[in-house]
């Protein structure tokens, strides 16, 4: 799941963080997805690979690097994974390992975190 949300967006406290996406009616057989977010990294943790499923499809990998900062994804779906009611789309965050500030030693901020999301849209 989903931590509280912040100023900024949302951290992902689990393995795997889920949303469901409403599509809007007049959607076209090209779908689009644009995600802006950012793993959580710093002292020894450097690197994080986050993988995103739509449907339970994967449909991207992106990998995060200590110092990198946000990334905006760009990810063309395939129409034949989109809901059939064509209504939603179940979009999951996947991730290999949570961990936190506390741990790190830069903060006491105990959660478990992973994957920032700042921004999804679809087009």
């Amino acid at each position: 799941g989903w931590s509280r949300v912040e100023s900024w967006g949302v951290w992902s406290e689990a393995l795997v963080a889920s949303l469901n996406l409403p599509l809007p009616a007049d959607l076209g057989k090209k779908v689009a997805l644009s995600i802006k977010g950012m793993a959580f990294l710093a002292g020894s943790h450097t690197s994080q690979m986050v993988q995103i499923f739509v449907n339970d499809e994967l449909i991207s990998s992106v990998q995060f690097g200590l110092g990198e900062g946000d990334k905006t994804t760009e990810i063309d779906v395939p129409y034949e994974i989109i809901n059939k009611d064509r209504k939603h789309m179940r979009i999951e965050f996947r991730q290999q390992t949570l961990v936190s500030p506390v741990e790190l030693g830069v903060s006491a901020d105990s959660r478990r975190l992973g994957f920032g999301l700042i921004s999804i849209g679809v087009k």
